[in-house]
């Protein structure tokens, strides 16, 4: 198998959250690209410190899929509910085994850490 592939496999289920994000190895070579100046990835990708099982945090490059709900050409937000209000409704369509709590709480986390950052660099 190859390098990247490996890396996936030892990573893939160690997250305690619902959200996509980059290996530690995959988020230093995304942090080699974005040193390159006019790099467009600079919003589509946050740093955060991914949670994880029994605990632990690795700090990683998260896709920022909250972007989505307040883009309007993609919002599903469309019958005027806001952003937060349409993920829980999202998040609720959806049973909550025993034991994968913390996933959905720490989904909702990383919204709100988004959103709050969005919010600090618009007002800086």
């Amino acid at each position: 198998m190859g390098q990247a592939v490996t890396d996936a496999a030892a990573w893939y289920d160690k997250a305690e959250w619902i959200g996509v994000h980059a290996t530690p190895r995959a988020s230093m070579v995304i942090d080699r690209w974005r040193e390159r100046p006019a790099e467009p990835m600079r919003e589509v990708m946050v740093d955060y410190d991914i949670p994880l099982k029994e605990g632990a945090v690795v700090r990683a490059k998260a896709v920022n899929w909250p972007k989505a709900f307040f883009l309007d050409s993609i919002t599903p937000c469309t019958d005027g509910s806001k952003p937060k209000e349409k993920l829980l409704e999202f998040l609720t369509q959806h049973q909550v085994p025993w034991g994968t709590e913390t996933k959905f709480y720490n989904t909702v986390r990383f919204f709100d850490h988004v959103v709050s950052q969005t919010e600090k660099s618009r007002s800086a």
